[in-house]
């Protein structure tokens, strides 16, 4: 291989990295004489919230009040939201630190929404393990669905989908194997994501931005990750800064009727 087209490929390659490091930057600072600007980037095809705080702020005053949130569109920047001044001449300093989550911070879950059951209509299943389950759901508001590899799966809520994996065919009966578990997380317009998981290998129909309806076909079920046997494990989860947590809800099981769905009990989609 010619070495000058060589070392131009390597520049090339290391330029498209740089570039796409730095799009991937959440929270970015700017100097402006002894002022700092902080600039807020969501690379995301969905909504993000930040939560910007100081470790340090020494002789510097911010002209927004600290803790700062604030909620990021899909693929939006934001330029100078956060202003850091010195307050005199005397020596200056400061450090930061910022979290974030997927969804608007500033919304919660509606309790009594009307999930829509997560497979197709006529479908029957049976409820395996219902909330705070004796086997792996002792603290989680969770439903697992006995159903067949295979069985086309469909969104509850309408949202955006924000995580898949479908490229596993591991199983296995012990915790060990729960990262191997495929699945499709949909984040809903309050601030919760649904977690449709155990999916079979290629299993996600799709992808990472798509705006699913109520109803509409997103993949099928399998038996991957940690599991006993086939089945769909649905969960809903309120997003957080800090640990994501579960939370009690409702499936519509018959027109208007609203219930949390019990073990060992059969439910037909309408």
């Amino acid at each position: 291989m010619n070495t000058k087209k060589y070392f131009i490929l390597i520049i090339l390659m290391s330029l498209s990295f740089l570039i796409l490091a730095q799009k991937s930057e959440i929270v970015t600072t700017e100097k402006e004489g002894n002022i700092i600007h902080f600039h807020f980037n969501n690379p995301n095809p969905y909504p993000i919230s930040v939560l910007l705080d100081f470790t340090e702020l020494k002789n510097m005053t911010a002209n927004k009040q600290i803790p700062f949130k604030v909620v990021l569109k899909a693929n939006q920047s934001r330029e100078k939201v956060i202003t850091i001044t010195p307050k005199n001449k005397n020596s200056h300093s400061y450090r930061y630190t910022f979290k974030t989550m997927n969804g608007d911070c500033n919304k919660k879950h509606n309790e009594k929404y009307a999930y829509r059951l997560p497979f197709e209509k006529g479908s029957k299943f049976r409820v395996m393990q219902g909330f705070f389950g004796t086997f792996s759901h002792q603290k989680q508001h969770a439903i697992d669905f006995d159903m067949p590899i295979g069985t086309k799966i469909v969104a509850a809520r309408e949202g955006i989908v924000i995580q898949t994996k479908d490229d596993s065919n591991k199983r296995g009966t012990t915790k060990e194997f729960a990262e191997d578990g495929n699945y499709i997380r949909i984040l809903h317009n309050d601030g919760t994501t649904a977690s449709y998981f155990h999916l079979r290998k290629n299993g996600v129909e799709v992808k990472v931005g798509d705006e699913v309806e109520k109803g509409q076909f997103i993949g099928y079920s399998g038996n991957t990750g940690w599991s006993t046997a086939p089945h769909l494990h649905f969960v809903i989860y309120q997003n957080s800064f800090e640990k994501a947590e579960t939370v009690p809800f409702l499936f519509e099981t018959s027109p208007k009727k609203l219930e949390e769905v019990k073990k060992d009990k059969f439910y037909t989609a309408f």
